[in-house]
């Protein structure tokens, strides 16, 4: 499965069940992904959630980095 790390949902990156061979995509800091590839993933869409009204949002770094230890951590790795 192909997971898109996005603002443009509210399912949390720790609510859903990563497997071995899902791919992790996230966008550019300052555009996100694409409209045409956030559309053609419609259930496959979380987002890492930001509590602070302060913080517009994490670099692409930081999000891919907490994306990529997440999905580790449950398929053991």
């Amino acid at each position: 499965r192909t997971w898109l790390f996005t603002s443009k949902t509210h399912t949390r990156y720790t609510d859903v069940a990563f497997g071995p061979n899902d791919r992790l995509v996230f966008g550019a800091e300052t555009t996100g992904l694409p409209p045409d590839v956030i559309a053609a993933f419609p259930e496959t869409r979380v987002t890492i959630p930001m509590d602070n009204t302060h913080v517009r949002c994490l670099n692409l770094a930081q999000s891919a980095a907490i994306g990529l230890y997440e999905a580790r951590r449950q398929v053991g790795l």
